[in-house]
């Protein structure tokens, strides 16, 4: 704040309020300092949309500032990526020493996904999963990892409708994955390795905002493959 000649104003109380949208301020109201200045934090809320703070300072007037949530995919992309992780995905790739799918194909923010996964013989195989995007270019970011898993044989897929030639398998669940609440919602790969021999196996889904108000919508159309 200054006066008619432009000289600040301290020790003049300023009230904050938030007058649209949804959010809150902290401290709702301060002094200026020797500079003229007070100022507030703002929490943008749930409700999204632009939000509207009015500071208003007794006897002076009031000013109104206005507020937009950043996109969660631009701050996402900021984050650092994990380079080289698909380098070796097309030559380590096999269905013939592990294969898996899952028993959906998106899943809900806070939701659970069950894997599906049969090697060839027993031993440890583990899951990576990535979320991918651009990532400064490296493709992807590894997102979480299961840890040592033991794998064991499943029972082979047979033909179910021999007039459509339906394939279908009934494997057991091997591993659950916990998709976090704060996952960002796109599409995500996760990396079957078996232990021994290093092949790998890529199983692609998808992670929901089944809150989100977003006017564009991507979608992925995949069937599971072998």
């Amino acid at each position: 704040m200054r006066d008619g000649s432009n000289n600040p104003l301290p020790g003049v109380t300023v009230n904050f309020a938030v007058t649209g949208g949804s959010g809150s301020v902290s401290p709702a109201s301060a002094a200026t300092d020797t500079s003229g200045h007070a100022s507030t934090s703002l929490t943008l809320g749930s409700g999204g949309g632009v939000t509207t703070v009015t500071a208003t300072a007794p006897n002076v007037g009031s000013v109104s500032f206005t507020a937009l949530p950043g996109n969660a995919i631009y701050f996402e992309n900021q984050k650092p990526g994990t380079p080289d992780f698909l380098t070796f995905l097309s030559i380590r790739y096999t269905a013939t020493v592990i294969a898996g799918y899952i028993d959906a194909q998106s899943v809900n923010r806070g939701g659970t996904l069950g894997f599906k996964v049969s090697t060839t013989q027993p031993g440890p195989y583990t899951i990576d999963v990535y979320r991918l995007g651009y990532y400064g270019g490296t493709g992807g970011r590894l997102v979480t990892s299961s840890g040592s898993l033991n794998g064991t044989t499943q029972t082979p897929c047979a033909v179910t409708n021999r007039a459509t030639l339906l394939v279908e398998c009934s494997w057991t669940t091997g591993y659950t994955l916990n998709v976090g609440a704060d996952w960002t919602s796109g599409l995500y790969m996760a990396k079957l390795v078996h232990t021994a021999s290093g092949k790998e196996h890529p199983v692609f889904f998808v992670v929901r905002d089944d809150s989100s108000t977003a006017k564009v919508l991507f979608q992925s159309s995949r069937s599971t493959a072998l």
